[in-house]
């Protein structure tokens, strides 16, 4: 503190160096340690190349965070179809995949060389979320993708509902025009979510990079 403030406190550095891009950061009582300093801090990544019928995320969604992000990059399916989500409840040998019909949606669609604002929602009785929806991926074209950002809000919390938040980004199916969405879910349960599964809603995932994000 100024001296002026006749006061003093200690400041204790952390006996290990730090990894590549950790910041210093106090515990309130003087302790330090490197960690990170806020924003993204990226949990896990799940990478395919070679088709798969679904992508887990099993672990790292749990209280740490209150909101987390989960990136898609570069998706590619095996056929035309749309990419779904479903989350998992409980932990350990409890924990499994929610195929109940308690996802709820809205999302807003635009396409290149279109002049309407494509709009579709289900007011319940899904038992999965469509990442998009009616707009499917090109897997007639060898370069064609989907990327997406996808937010689950609180997921650890048991008296609100879990909304989950994104936007997406694909080459369609019918003409490989570029198409554009933002979409929001609710999952109508008061049950902590554990973990996300990601899958085609016909044929494999051929290529994808999925990472996890927790937002500090």
């Amino acid at each position: 503190p100024a001296h002026s403030a006749a006061q003093s406190y200690t400041l204790t550095f952390p006996t290990t160096a730090p990894s590549s891009g950790k910041a210093l950061v106090t515990d309130g009582s003087g302790n330090l340690s490197f960690s990170s300093a806020g924003g993204l801090n990226l949990i896990s990544t799940s990478t395919t190349s070679s088709g798969v019928s679904e992508i887990d995320i099993t672990s790292g969604i749990d209280s740490t965070y209150t909101k987390y992000m989960i990136s898609i990059i570069n998706l590619h399916p095996a056929s035309d179809h749309e990419l779904r989500m479903r989350v998992f409840t409980g932990t350990g040998g409890s924990q499994a995949v929610y195929t109940s019909s308690d996802y709820q949606y809205v999302m807003h669609t635009a396409r290149v060389n279109s002049s309407s604002l494509i709009f579709d929602s289900n007011n319940g009785g899904y038992d999965h979320f469509p990442i998009h929806s009616g707009q499917y991926i090109d897997s007639g074209v060898a370069n064609a993708c989907l990327n997406a950002e996808i937010f689950l809000h609180n997921p650890a919390d048991t008296t609100f509902h879990t909304h989950i938040t994104g936007t997406f980004s694909l080459e369609n199916a019918s003409d490989n025009k570029m198409t554009h969405g933002m979409t929001a879910s609710r999952f109508k349960q008061t049950t902590a979510i554990t973990g996300v599964r990601f899958y085609m809603g016909s044929g494999n995932i051929d290529n994808a990079i999925i990472k996890l994000y927790g937002i500090s």
